[in-house]
């Protein structure tokens, strides 16, 4: 019996299971629009960024402009990529990541994205949610 991942053509060996990429993915959702504590209502000019030279994000989307103006009153979600480097050394299960490592992994990936947009740290505003995981 083969896995899923696995396939079989008669005269042929087994292919090797395909392996996940290193990369974090973490969803966040801000309470609205992208402000920071000192009310900078701009901190996000755009609508996805590759981001070079910093370890805990590779790449930033804005969830929020997909479905509409992406500046409106309500919840706006954002995805952070970390780099495959930074996923490596904190290598967590893929089922189930420990509560304290995933927040921990938060704060640094928010940490990053303030570094990138060239915010104090602690300048973005608490999330109303996210979500880790493996890419």
């Amino acid at each position: 019996m083969y896995s899923s991942r696995q396939y079989m053509i008669p005269g042929h060996r087994m292919k090797k299971q395909e392996e996940m990429c290193k990369s974090l993915a973490c969803f966040i959702r801000f309470t609205t629009y992208c402000k920071t504590n000192e009310g900078n209502s701009s901190a996000f000019p755009f609508e996805g960024a590759f981001v070079k030279g910093i370890d805990a994000v590779s790449w930033m989307a804005n969830n929020s402009s997909k479905l509409s103006s992406g500046q409106g009153n309500g919840p706006h979600c954002w995805t952070f990529f970390s780099t495959a480097a930074f996923g490596e050394r904190t290598k967590v299960p893929q089922e189930n990541i420990p509560n304290a490592t995933a927040e921990k992994v938060k704060i640094r990936m928010l940490e990053g994205v303030e570094i990138a947009l060239g915010l104090s740290k602690g300048s973005l505003k608490r999330p109303l949610y996210s979500r880790l995981q493996l890419w």
